[in-house]
């Protein structure tokens, strides 16, 4: 590096693979809390969807016992 020019490039081109290391690291970890969110919204619907399966079993064989009587 012998002139100012090249200093400069130099400097840019480590500035800028800092800052898209730093947003691959901020990337990944925003992707990771995505995919963490969209788990759990799919854990809360399978649980409601088996508790709404429950009640409406429940509720159909309540009805079939109060048609038997």
């Amino acid at each position: 590096m012998n002139t100012a020019s090249e200093m400069r490039q130099a400097k840019d081109s480590a500035l800028h693979s800092a800052l898209d290391q730093l947003r691959g690291k901020d990337y990944d970890h925003l992707v990771k809390e995505i995919d963490d969110i969209q788990d759990r919204s799919k854990k809360a619907y399978v649980r409601l969807y088996e508790k709404v399966g429950e009640d409406i079993g429940l509720d159909f064989v309540d009805r079939l016992d109060h048609f038997s009587r």
